[in-house]
């Protein structure tokens, strides 16, 4: 969190962005144990898809090292990729993932390419936007994905109680967006969606992330002691197993 909070200060994120960002990083102590745990995957370089300001990248690159490449509907600017070269991002470029070709401006190919929190905010075809990731991935390359759960054991309380799992603001005003979670998934549509695509699942898991951080201006509902409490319980050993959870985090393989 000190080299992520340095960054920020570096790239003068706004108090609303800071904000959203500061939320954002409870998930990565999970995403970097992920990494962590599975000692070949190191890469010299990847591709950071709908990667925001690059928090995941910024953390990958202090745990693991590597160079990133950040892909965003708003290109990173120049002042700030200046800094966030200094905290391992190379490069960045515009990529709208919702367009036929989204990835055109990309040159190159890569060994890794990271879609954290991506998938669940996007109203297209799933299947053809992972298609269009093969010609970006060298042979035998890494897609990293983590997306919401939509097994989780909060959507089915509610589903069981005739509510909607679906977030209030999914659909805003503006005709295009952005999106809240439009589309979710349970780790086995995960599974045929990307094996329809030529993808072996090489590495799965669930895992609950932590409610949020104190001090934070946002979801408050989930500062609760029981939810705390809940939240703690749903990330045992021997309960992740139950793909309760509220994080899917899959490692495929272009085959």
């Amino acid at each position: 969190m000190g080299r992520l909070r340095a960054y920020w200060d570096g790239i003068g994120l706004a108090p609303e962005e800071r904000v959203y960002a500061e939320f954002q990083a409870r998930r990565y102590p999970h995403l970097l144990e992920f990494w962590l745990d599975r000692p070949g995957l190191r890469f010299p370089r990847a591709l950071d898809l709908g990667g925001g300001v690059g928090g995941v990248s910024v953390a990958l690159h202090s745990a693991i090292g590597g160079e990133y490449d950040l892909a965003e509907y708003q290109k990173l600017p120049a002042e700030r990729l200046a800094v966030a070269r200094g905290f391992g991002i190379r490069e960045a470029y515009r990529s709208d993932l919702t367009e036929e070709d989204p990835l055109r401006e990309i040159p190159g190919r890569y060994p890794a390419i990271l879609l954290v929190e991506v998938l669940e905010h996007l109203l297209v075809n799933p299947r053809a936007l992972v298609r269009s990731f093969r010609d970006h991935l060298e042979p035998g390359g890494f897609l990293f994905v983590t997306t919401p759960n939509m097994a989780r054991l909060t959507s089915r309380i509610r589903l069981l109680r005739g509510l909607s799992i679906r977030e209030s603001n999914s659909f805003p005003e503006a005709a295009r967006g952005p999106f809240g979670h439009v589309a979710e998934y349970t780790l086995s549509d995960l599974t045929e969606l990307f094996h329809r695509e030529g993808y072996i699942c090489r590495s799965a898991t669930i895992v609950q992330n932590p409610p949020t951080p104190p001090g934070l201006p946002v979801r408050s509902q989930s500062r609760g002691a029981a939810r705390r409490f809940g939240a703690w319980m749903l990330d045992r050993p021997g309960i992740r197993p139950l793909g309760l959870g509220d994080e899917i985090q899959a490692l495929f393989q272009r085959s």
